[in-house]
């Protein structure tokens, strides 16, 4: 089966990092910069309309909530008693959010993605269109497997996803 994201990681996270650490941003970066980035964070990419996309079709549906990304997977492969291969580069993840994160020394993919929603669906591709189409950001991350590692893959590096 196919893994699709809905949504952006980290946003949520980056906003509460942002809050508790407004100093040294503001430090590093330009007021400009800062604001546009901030202002475009969305924290919410699935609604009723979308959820009925979803059930229509009997895809498995996964609400990312405030773990990280990487924790939402893992949890993902064992509701679902399967491994899984997710491309890290097709996570979609503002650049503004990874250069907070690096400021900060904290990985992107561990921080709060409310509002991101994991789907399985044998047709992942066109389920994603589909999506698109009704205007929701949605993209196949990667799919599961018959093992039961639960693996990033960037290149030639593989991360195995803990809890």
């Amino acid at each position: 089966m196919n893994i699709i994201i809905i949504g952006r990681v980290a946003e949520d996270g980056i906003l509460e990092l942002f809050e508790n650490n407004r100093e040294k941003i503001v430090s590093r970066y330009s007021k400009r910069y800062i604001s546009e980035g901030l202002a475009g964070l969305e924290a919410e990419f699935g609604d009723d309309k979308c959820m009925r996309i979803l059930n229509a079709v009997g895809a498995d549906v996964f609400v990312v909530g405030r773990q990280g990304i990487f924790s939402a997977l893992y949890k993902l492969g064992g509701t679902c008693n399967t491994g899984l291969r997710v491309q890290l580069r097709e996570i979609p993840i503002r650049q503004f959010c990874i250069e907070i994160a690096d400021l900060l020394d904290v990985n992107p993919y561990t921080l709060s993605s409310l509002g991101c929603i994991l789907v399985c669906s044998e047709n992942g591709e066109r389920l994603a269109a589909k999506l698109c189409e009704e205007g929701y950001p949605a993209k196949v991350i990667g799919y599961t497997t018959d093992d039961k590692a639960c693996c990033a893959v960037n290149g030639d590096v593989i991360t195995y996803l803990e809890p």
